[in-house]
């Protein structure tokens, strides 16, 4: 299993800070990646999905759906149905 998480650089000191979360530790950690600019830069994670795709056999791809909906449509349309998606609702 790989697990992937994912902040926007820009800002993670003030979602540190609002979210009470010590993101820029994990960072550091290892625990989560940054993508440029302040928000999540979908092309970005789709990248990292393309490499991993090309080093395992990719079975789920599950995910947020909250703000998801455009790249998994754009990953599906590029890669075909070589694994399968699955969006958890998640309460906001």
């Amino acid at each position: 299993m790989i697990c992937r998480f994912y902040c926007p650089e820009d800002n993670i000191e003030e979602r540190s800070k609002t979210d009470g979360v010590p993101y820029q530790q994990w960072v550091e950690e290892g625990f989560i990646s940054t993508t440029p600019g302040n928000t999540i830069d979908q092309a970005w994670i789709l990248e990292d999905l393309k490499n991993d795709m090309e080093q395992f056999e990719i079975q789920e791809v599950p995910f947020d759906r909250w703000g998801s909906p455009r790249a998994c449509s754009r990953s599906w349309m590029t890669w075909g149905s070589q694994s399968r998606r699955s969006g958890k609702d998640t309460p906001r």
